[in-house]
Order: C-alpha cells, then structure tokens, then sequence
C-alpha cells in the first residue's frame, strides 16, 4: 500500500477498544477506483475487504470487523 492511497484511517470508532486490542482501520482506494477496508491486528495477518463500492461502504465494513473482533474478546472472556 503507498501511502498516497490511504484515504481513511483511525484506530477505531471506539478508540479506547481498539488501542486496547492493537487495531488500526484503513481504508485504500485500489486500482480500479474502488476502496478497500483493511484491519491491522498487531497479533494478526491483516484482514481486507475488496472492491467496495464507496468510502462509506469501507468505512461500515471496518466497523463490522470491529464488532466481530470486540465480540470473540468478550466470549473468550480475554
């Protein structure tokens, strides 16, 4: 990724979660003018979206992958 394709990043909605579990969201406009959202996981591969269709699009995927992660760390009890 070069940086001139970072079109959005943030540690999270819930920055406090997300510097507690070590995310970062981005979000990439590829080649064919689309965006892809991408979770980095400091114990983690990361984790990408691709090809979608809109900046907000991206952006509520990131939030997803959120909800996802925020969730296995409350049913394994970490």
């Amino acid at each position: 990724m070069m940086i001139k394709d970072l079109i959005w990043q943030q540690e999270s909605p819930d920055l406090h979660t997300a510097k507690s579990m070590g995310l970062r969201f981005s979000v990439i406009k590829n080649e064919r003018g689309r965006y892809n959202a991408i979770m980095l996981d400091s114990g983690r591969r990361p984790e990408c979206e691709h090809d979608l269709s809109s900046i907000n699009d991206a952006k509520a995927c990131c939030q997803k992958m959120l909800q996802r992660i925020a969730a296995y760390y409350i049913e394994s009890g970490t």
